[in-house]
């Protein structure tokens, strides 16, 4: 688990690196107001939320929320180091942007 603070494309690079894996997020499954542009939110920070994988088999038993707060399923974990975004039927790579600490 992560928080978005960062921003999502770099704070899932930076939990996928850590875990020696890859990932495939689907974009029109990315929650957003209608009034963010999906640069800012694959890119933008300071957002209060977090990011976290459960394995594949046990996704099914989380609940659509906790605490009042909705989970949303964006994607998946993949066995490459490659990250994803899919935009319709065609991935592309997620560049990777937002802040840098250092």
């Amino acid at each position: 688990m992560i928080d978005l603070s960062d921003g999502l494309s770099i704070d899932l690079a930076r939990l996928c690196e850590e875990s020696r894996v890859g990932a495939s997020i689907i974009e029109a499954s990315i929650p957003r107001s209608s009034r963010t542009s999906m640069d800012c939110a694959l890119h933008g920070g300071e957002d209060l939320e977090l990011l976290f994988t459960v394995p594949a088999r046990q996704s099914r038993r989380l609940p659509g929320s906790l605490a009042g707060v909705r989970l949303t399923r964006i994607g998946q974990i993949l066995s490459g180091r490659k990250l994803l975004l899919v935009r319709g039927e065609k991935a592309h790579p997620l560049p990777t942007r937002g802040f840098q600490h250092f």
